[in-house]
Order: structure tokens, then C-alpha cells, then sequence
């Protein structure tokens, strides 16, 4: 008998213990999942054991191989820990090298690994100049699959970089006592501004973290509520409408979130009137609502929503009020500059439907395509203002002009939309070299002044980044 009541006991305990760690499991997995893409991590610096789980080296494809030499990803994952209590499970996956540096490879290794895994977050604290479609796929994977996905708007005062720019990754820039750092990216792909600074450490890297940190905190308090890609922009953009409506514009995106309450997070805003390109914007759809974006090139354009089936109707008019295009979403047309009116019709009419509305814009070919060989060189005429375009990663531009008599031309040539690293070579009609000139750098206007004798000339314009998504404008005199 004695020995049956023993045995009874043992199995309650049992049973009580397993109990108990189910429920420690449980209470842990609700802390949110962040896969921390940089150089890996020092785990020695803080206690990771219990925060970190299923680490890997997507450089050279191995598990628990993340030793960081360079040490921001460390930096990255102290912040993190630190503006949550230790209340986050971390992914570190490491895929830049020593010196800070990556390659597009390690890039879709790193998000390949991270979509496979149970996350809610995918924090990329580093900028690229271009990222190909290859990595924008993989950052589609992982919006469809409902992960939010970060990523610092680069440190160089230019245009946003890579992965920002696209319109799944809410991009972050920093700011100091609420206003924009100069050092900070601006442009589109810029949707919130975050402190850049952390203890003697500073830069857009930083605010991704923090702005990391927010919402890790809203899905951790928030864990009855579904909250994810779909709609945690919804959440970051309520608390900033609370004295003025909201306007996007490039110097400091949707706004600042400095002062962002956790306490105070709601979902209700009013609309926004203005929609940015190329990002998801949260929007208030009624039976009829009406937005206005504009176009700062000839190009097409592809409208979605999070929400489509509740849009019956979508209509796109001019700034003379004329109509241009109507269809159900998903709607692409193509579009010349300026500036454009949507109507938006909803099949509830009863209450107001919060969607996040996407105007995707892209380039479309030049007028002087095709013209990627001498052979088929564009002939321009003297002093006539050129915008050209890269519509691939491989395309190049070559234009043939006419000098009457020697004299000293003045050629400028500008990058106006998206990132490139101009190069422009200039060849005679014999095919020799002028001149070659790539020295200014990303997003940086290139010139040719020289003097030239009389004959005929062909300019070459190349983008060194192989970005498809850019243009330029050539101006002077020849």
C-alpha cells in the first residue's frame, strides 16, 4: 500500500514539474522572435543563453558559427535587450564579414533562414546602395508570411538604400530632439524617424533597433490581437495624429516616433490625404474615400491593397479632373508626370475599413531606347535637355552629338530618381577615348568640360550600382 502511494506521489509530481515547464515554454514563446541579420554576436558579453535560439552563419551556411569580430551586431542585440527588459527571443544570423561588409548571397542566405523559422521580426541594421529582385522576393516572402521587416534608411544624406526602399520594409531614420539627423537618408522608403543614438554610439542602424524594440513591445502586449506586416503601421502611425493629421513628405517620412507610448497604442487615425510612393500607407477606406499622390516621372504605376476585397471600384483622374484609368485592384497603368486624384469605392458602407494602400511606381523605358550600342546611339541635338533612364541592371545609354566648330563643351550629368553611381565616357567617331569620368560617387552628379575639335562624339552613360530602378537628367551646353 505504502509503496502504491509513493508510486501515486512520484506521478503527481511528475506531472505537476511537466505542467510547470509547459507553462515556463508557453510564457517564453510569447516573447517576439527577432531575427537580427548583421555580424553575428558576442554572447559573452551579456547572458544570451536563455534569449537566444537557433543561430546561424549565412556566410558560410553553418549553425552556431556567429562569433562577432566587428561587433555591431552585438551592439545591435545589446539595444535590443536593453529597451525591452530581455524580453525578446533573438535569432543572430550572421551575414556580414569582420569589416562590416556583405555580399547579395549572404543577403538571401540570411533571409532564406530567418522566413523558415517561427519569427515576427526581421531586423536588418545595414543599407545597401541596390539590392537586386532576387533579395526583394525573399522580402515579399516574408511580408506575405505576416513578418515585419526593419531596416536603417543608410547614414549617407542621400536617397534611402537597399532593403528600405522597398515597399515591404518600414525604413527608419534617425533623429535628435525630434528633428531629423542631416546624416540620416531621406527620401522615399523613409517611414519613421527613431533616435540615433545609443551611450556613445550613433546612426540609422541604432533607430532601426530602437523602432525594433517598439514593436517587439507591442506584440508582446498586444498577444491576443493579431499584429503583423499587415497591419503594425496601423498601430506606429495612430500615436502620431493625436494633434495634427498626418503628411508624409521625405525629410522625416510619416514622422517621428520619439515620444511613441506603448501605454497608448491604438488603431484609429485620421486619414491621410497625401500617399507616399512605393511604401504601404495605412488608410481609413469608407464607401468613398479620395487620395492624391503624385508622380515625379513618366512611369507606371501598380495600386494594392492589404484589403482589396472590400474595393469594388478604383478610378485614377488628372490634375484637370480628367479621368485616366479605372479597374479593380490589383490596377497598373502607365502614367506621365504630375500630379493624380484616387477615388476609391468600397463595398462596406456601413463602417470605415483601415487597409494599408500601396502605389507602386516604376520606371518605364526613355524615349531613346533602344540605344545600348555605338551602332544604335541616340543622336541628340545641341543644347536640348536629356532624361534618361536604366531600366535593367545591364542597360547603358549611348548618345552621338555634333561639334560644328573646336570649342570646350560643359556636360552635366545627374542622377534625379533612385541610387546610382553615375560613369560617363566619352569616345570619339573613331571609337577612341576622350575622356572617362567616375569620380564623384553614389547619387553625385559627374561632369565633362573639356574642349573638344570638331566632329562627332559619343557619350556613354552607365550606372556602376547595376541598379534597374534609377535615372538621369543631362543638361549643358555642346
Amino acid at each position: 500500500m505504502r509503496i502504491k502511494f509513493i508510486y501515486l506521489f512520484l506521478l503527481v509530481v511528475i506531472i505537476i514539474s511537466l505542467f510547470r515547464l509547459d507553462s515556463i515554454n508557453i510564457y517564453v514563446n510569447k516573447y517576439p522572435s527577432i531575427a537580427v541579420i548583421d555580424t553575428g554576436l558576442d554572447i559573452k558579453g551579456i547572458n544570451y543563453s536563455k534569449l537566444v535560439k537557433n543561430p546561424f552563419n549565412a556566410i558560410i551556411n553553418e549553425y552556431d558559427n556567429i562569433e562577432d569580430n566587428n561587433g555591431h551586431g552585438t551592439l545591435i542585440s545589446n539595444i535590443l535587450y536593453d529597451l525591452t527588459d530581455g524580453k525578446i527571443q533573438l535569432i543572430p544570423i550572421k551575414a556580414f564579414d569582420n569589416n562590416g561588409f556583405s555580399q547579395e548571397k549572404n543577403i538571401n542566405n540570411a533571409l532564406k533562414y530567418a522566413i523558415q523559422h517561427d519569427i515576427e521580426i526581421i531586423l536588418m541594421s545595414s543599407s545597401f546602395p541596390y539590392l537586386s529582385e532576387n533579395i526583394h522576393d525573399k522580402i515579399l516572402d516574408a511580408y506575405n508570411k505576416g513578418i515585419i521587416i526593419i531596416s536603417a534608411t543608410g547614414n549617407g544624406n542621400t536617397e534611402v538604400g537597399y532593403p528600405a526602399r522597398f515597399p515591404e520594409v518600414i525604413g527608419v531614420g534617425a533623429s535628435k530632439n525630434n528633428n531629423y539627423v542631416e546624416y540620416s537618408n531621406y527620401g522615399m522608403g523613409l517611414d519613421f524617424l527613431v533616435p540615433g543614438e545609443y551611450h556613445n554610439e550613433e546612426g540609422t542602424s541604432i533607430s532601426a533597433a530602437r523602432l525594433a524594440a517598439i514593436i517587439s513591445q507591442i506584440l508582446y502586449l498586444n498577444s491576443d490581437e493579431k499584429i503583423d506586416s499587415k497591419n503594425i503601421k496601423i498601430h506606429l502611425i495612430s500615436q502620431l495624429v493625436k494633434k495634427n493629421k498626418i503628411v508624409w513628405n521625405e525629410m522625416v517620412g510619416f514622422g517621428d516616433l520619439t515620444e511613441y507610448s506603448i501605454k497608448n497604442n491604438g488603431n484609429y487615425f485620421n486619414n491621410i490625404n497625401d500617399i507616399p510612393l512605393n511604401t504601404f500607407t495605412p488608410v481609413n477606406i469608407d464607401k468613398y474615400s479620395e487620395f492624391n499622390f503624385k508622380l515625379p516621372l513618366d512611369g507606371q504605376i501598380e495600386l494594392y491593397s492589404t484589403n482589396e476585397v472590400i474595393i469594388n471600384n478604383a478610378q485614377i483622374f488628372s490634375d484637370q479632373k480628367k479621368l485616366i484609368n479605372k479597374g479593380v485592384f490589383p490596377l497598373i497603368t502607365n502614367l506621365e508626370e504630375g500630379e493624380y486624384t484616387l477615388k476609391l469605392f468600397s463595398n462596406n458602407s456601413a463602417v470605415k475599413t483601415i487597409s494599408q494602400l500601396l502605389i507602386r511606381f516604376k520606371l518605364v523605358n526613355d524615349e531613346y531606347e533602344p540605344n545600348d550600342y555605338i551602332a544604335n546611339s541616340t543622336k541628340i541635338k545641341r543644347s536640348k535637355q536629356i532624361m534618361g533612364t536604366f531600366h535593367s541592371i545591364d542597360d547603358k545609354d549611348y548618345y552621338e552629338f555634333s561639334v560644328d566648330v573646336a570649342k570646350k563643351i560643359d556636360l552635366i550629368i545627374n542622377p534625379i530618381w533612385g541610387n546610382s553611381d553615375l560613369i560617363v565616357t566619352l569616345f570619339n567617331k573613331k571609337n577612341d577615348l576622350v575622356v572617362r569620368i567616375d569620380d564623384k560617387g553614389i547619387n553625385q552628379a559627374e561632369r565633362i568640360k573639356i574642349k573638344l575639335k570638331e566632329g562627332n562624339y559619343f557619350l556613354l552613360v552607365e550606372n556602376g550600382l547595376k541598379s534597374s530602378d534609377s535615372a538621369y537628367k543631362i543638361t549643358g551646353s555642346w
